[in-house]
């Protein structure tokens, strides 16, 4: 799938689509894993004042999102932490 359709699927603001996987694991449960990653355009920002701020460190998430065509999905992104200097490390 070209990333600027999936990009557009998915409409994740800051963030592009890196690519996707098809997961059949150990315990016999298929998933979709989509990866993201930041858009390097923006700079980070503290989630409580929204000043940018720079990054303290970086760390992957996954969360679930709604399945599609009878598949459980999954978002796979980068988050980070920021340390503001405003309201400190969040």
């Amino acid at each position: 799938m070209p990333s600027s359709i999936a990009t557009s699927i998915l409409n994740l603001p800051r963030a592009k689509f890196k690519d996707m996987e098809y997961v059949n694991d150990t315990q016999r449960t298929q998933f979709v894993r989509i990866n993201v990653d930041s858009d390097k355009r923006y700079k980070p920002r503290c989630s409580n004042c929204g000043s940018p701020a720079p990054i303290n460190r970086n760390g992957f998430r996954e969360a679930r999102d709604s399945g599609a065509f009878g598949h459980i999905v999954y978002l796979r992104f980068e988050q980070r932490e920021v340390n503001c200097p405003n309201c400190g490390i969040l």
